[in-house]
């Protein structure tokens, strides 16, 4: 088999996505200001792999609930 047939693909570079970025520095500035106690965090990093981070005060039943609503917000978004 020949090698005219295969295509090589440059590999992604590492592009910061303005909305990722806008929407954690929001984030951060109201956890700075005491606003948000309770926290978790789920991304995708430019390998593919998933990122997790938690961080639970006193409000872990809350949390769980606000997970489940945005498990289901999720999934609306990708039917």
């Amino acid at each position: 088999m020949s090698d005219d047939n295969i295509i090589h693909l440059a590999p992604a570079k590492n592009v910061p996505q303005p909305n990722v970025v806008a929407m954690l520095e929001g984030i951060l500035e109201q956890a700075r200001a005491g606003q948000i106690t309770d926290v978790t965090v789920v991304g995708i990093t430019d390998k593919g792999r998933v990122l997790s981070a938690c961080s639970i005060r006193d409000n872990c039943f809350t949390l769980v609930g606000g997970l489940a609503l945005m498990q289901r917000h999720v999934m609306g978004l990708i039917q």
